[in-house]
């Protein structure tokens, strides 16, 4: 019987268990002899010496041939038993033993085979880890020689034994004083969190914004904590600083998020979603908001109040997005809801709930302003500027924004009112609030700012005042620039739309050269924008076509122009899927001068073809005064034959008088020249021509008729033109102009003033207010020497506008 030494034994145990802490795969080769090992990482190794020199290797080989000498002879002896016919109890007897040397055998074959694995892995570890201590660098010498009892014994158990239990027990000093340590770094986190509170409202010391960014930046190095990193946060963001304040709300999110309590969790949704809704990315920020509605519905809190003062903002939050998605009633549903639960909790905190109270009116005034319900959008935009004139008067750092906010709202709702007096005082005392803060905190200020430059800028344009509006515009481009600078994705369209203001501005002040420079910078933001995965609003892209189509017109830079026509009525037909009559009248009027270039450059099959674009939306829009003045161009164009073959021989026969017309300069000649083309086409219309269009042509040239008449002193053929030109087609706005004027300077003053009370106030569509076009129009006669003593009054009447 073969008997393994107690120090093999040993040794398999220790092999056995170094094999357990390395967790790499191995695959040996079955051949001890050849010795190879393939590790993990696809390293070979060549053991053929271990196995060579290791005394337990050859102990264990020993032990095996040994067995299978003896299983081989008592085989032998069975078979011969056999041979000589000796009786079955012999044999049985035999082959019993042959059935005991066989298990012993396999058993010492299975050690052999387990100890070349566990050694192949051993020298598969040595590889693997680094040697940094003296015990594993003469274990693995001794190893490597086939010493595997002496590499063994190196490693000395009492003595590992006594160093691991004392450095054990420093670790659990070291890890109480780093316990300690962080106790300490989380009070000193929490201190420089209070400096950058306190810094923020400290607006007057030098290097402000610096200072602030400081100390958050010290807490956060101290401690990242949920409170320090979500007011880090909320500065960048009310700085515009949107990618910063994305960042570390993400960060936020990735370090504490299954940490995270409910309503932190909630807090932090929702202020994804003012992220979001700030970059225009409003897929994002309405399922951000969503998500903290659903979080909100798990809160099993106590405190109801404050449950319903976090729904009441979301809902607020998600009806901004419905608005700005186009989808009203339900933004209106959600504001009303907001609106309902907030009013409902009047005794929870005076000053929260007078703030939440007027976001909630200021954003439901804004749904129904873009619903076009002005008169309901203005008594909500009251409403919440009346309660933050209350709050500013307790807190103006805090609540100054807030009153400027809601001043910037009037003003553009007074506008779309046509009341222009208010608006541009509401915009001026906005203004003044703006200016103030911004210089307190550019950063946070400047937006709002931006805002209400844009929109004076608008108001300066409608009256005239170029020069005035260009200074307001500049200054929200510049604004703008440096916003988009920082964060080109949401404001790099804020600051296409200043761009689009401003070259309209230089259209109409006959600055052909500024305008292009203008509106090609717009184009060129929409592009960035578009490079950067942004959302391009599509009606700001259409308008920046538009104007850079009226530039290149200008120009006169034909075939550039082909190709910016029909970008601009493609941008048409897709928005004409939601708006189709806003938008199918800017198609009648864009394919009409495409036409018109085309046929300027002898594309007479391509110009045909926008012809009847312009013709199929002129006619489906013929009431409509922009339309009217589209079709009278056509018509100019293009002739009567375009609209009514049968009126083609009233083209021969009045093209003489219409050209001559156009060239005559003096205001009497004209008047003549008119008057011959009236009475061609009365004569026309008394033979039987009913066509509409025709009958629309000529009250349009009873209306110029009845200027000039005005012009030339002639105010009774100037009232009695403009009578004819509204009996015939009394949608024609500009011709009861003429007639107020003609009026007026008959001194038949009651019946001037009626007209001019009728319409003051009103919006003359297409054109501006009809107190600017009275006043324009008196302005003018004045300068041609026309006037009465009554027409201060009625300047007195129609105001400043």
């Amino acid at each position: 019987m073969i008997k393994l030494s107690n120090a093999l034994l040993l040794t398999l145990l220790v092999q056995l268990a170094a094999n357990a802490q390395d967790r790499q795969n191995v695959y040996v080769q079955d051949d001890a002899r050849v010795g190879l090992i393939v590790t993990g990482e696809g390293n070979t190794l060549n053991t053929t010496q271990v196995f060579g020199k290791s005394p337990e290797y050859a102990e264990l080989k020993s032990a095996l041939d040994e067995y299978e000498k003896q299983l081989g002879d008592k085989v032998d002896l069975c078979d011969e038993m056999k041979k000589d016919g000796l009786p079955e109890r012999y044999i049985a007897n035999c082959m019993t033993e042959v059935a005991r040397l066989n298990r012993k055998r396999d058993s010492i074959q299975n050690i052999e085979k387990k100890f070349r694995n566990d050694v192949l892995r051993l020298a598969a570890l040595f590889d693997q880890v680094e040697v940094n201590s003296e015990r594993i660098l003469i274990a693995q010498r001794l190893f490597e020689k086939g010493q595997i009892t002496e590499a063994d014994a190196i490693l000395k158990v009492v003595e590992m034994q006594t160093e691991t239990e004392q450095l054990l027990a420093k670790r659990d000093r070291l890890n109480a004083k780093q316990h300690e340590t962080d106790s300490l770094l989380i009070v000193k986190s929490d201190e420089w969190l209070t400096k950058a509170l306190l810094t923020e409202v400290k607006f007057d010391i030098a290097n402000w914004q610096d200072s602030v960014l400081y100390y958050y930046q010290q807490s956060i190095r101290c401690k990242e904590r949920f409170p320090n990193l979500l007011n880090y946060v909320d500065f960048f963001y009310q700085q515009n600083r949107l990618d910063s304040a994305e960042l570390y709300l993400n960060r936020l999110i990735k370090q504490f998020g299954e940490e995270l309590t409910l309503l932190e969790s909630i807090d932090i949704y929702n202020f994804l979603g003012r992220i979001y809704t700030r970059q225009s990315q409003n897929q994002e920020a309405e399922q951000a908001y969503l998500r903290a509605l659903a979080l909100l519905q798990e809160w099993e809190g106590s405190a109801r109040d404050s449950l319903l003062k976090y729904k009441a903002n979301l809902l607020g939050n998600l009806g901004v997005i419905y608005r700005d998605n186009g989808l009203l009633d339900k933004a209106e549903e959600y504001q009303l809801e907001s609106l309902r639960i907030t009013k409902g909790l009047r005794l929870v905190d005076t000053v929260s709930w007078l703030e939440n109270l007027a976001k909630n009116h200021s954003n439901l005034g804004e749904v129904y302003r873009t619903k076009q319900e002005y008169e309901l959008a203005l008594e909500q935009s009251n409403i919440a500027l009346k309660i933050r004139r209350k709050l500013v008067e307790k807190s103006p750092n805090k609540f100054g924004d807030q009153v400027g906010k809601s001043l910037n709202s009037l003003g553009g709702i007074y506008r779309s009112l046509g009341r222009m007096s208010e608006a541009e005082e509401a915009l001026e005392e906005g203004e003044k609030i703006w200016i103030e803060l911004e210089k307190v905190d550019r950063g946070r200020y400047a937006l709002g700012l931006s805002v209400n430059q844009n929109a004076l800028g608008n108001i300066h344009l409608q009256k005239g005042s170029y020069e005035t509006a260009e200074a307001a515009f500049k200054k929200a481009v510049d604004i703008r620039r440096e916003l988009a600078s920082v964060n080109p994705s949401p404001f790099l369209s804020d600051l296409a739309k200043s761009l689009n203001n401003l070259a309209i501005l230089y259209s109409r002040w006959k600055k052909p050269i500024e305008a292009k420079i203008t509106i090609e910078e717009a184009i060129q933001c929409f592009e960035k924008l578009k490079a950067l995965g942004g959302i391009v609003d599509n009606k700001e892209l259409f308008k920046a076509y538009a104007l850079w189509s009226g530039a290149l017109f200008l120009g006169g830079e034909w075939n550039e122009l082909k190709d910016v026509y029909k970008k601009v009525i493609k941008l048409a037909y897709d928005l004409a899927e939601t708006d189709p009559e806003t938008f199918e009248i800017k198609i009648a009027k864009m394919a009409l001068y495409s036409a018109y270039i085309k046929l300027r450059t002898n594309d007479k099959a391509a110009a045909l073809k926008d012809l009847e674009m312009t013709k199929e939306f002129s006619i489906k829009y013929f009431t409509k005064p922009d339309i009217k003045r589209n079709f009278f161009q056509m018509i100019h164009y293009f002739g009567w034959e375009v609209m009514d073959s049968t009126l083609a021989h009233l083209d021969e026969e009045g093209l003489v008088f219409r050209q001559a017309y156009y060239a005559a300069q003096a205001p009497e000649a004209k008047t003549i020249e008119l008057q011959k083309l009236i009475d061609l086409y009365e004569k026309a219309l008394a033979e039987g021509v009913v066509s509409q269009y025709f009958i629309s042509s000529l009250a349009a040239d009873y209306s110029d008729l009845s200027y000039f008449s005005v012009v030339t002193r002639n105010f009774e053929k100037a009232e009695k033109a403009a009578r004819r030109g509204i009996q015939l087609d009394a949608s024609q706005p500009w011709i009861l102009t003429n007639l107020a004027m003609a009026l007026l300077f008959q001194g038949k003053y009651e019946e001037a003033k009626t007209i001019y009370e009728e319409k003051k106030g009103e919006w003359m569509e297409g054109v501006g207010t009809w107190n600017k076009v009275f006043l324009d129009d008196l302005a003018d006669m004045e300068t041609q020497g026309v006037t009465h003593p009554d027409v201060e009054k009625i300047r007195a009447l129609l105001g400043k506008d």
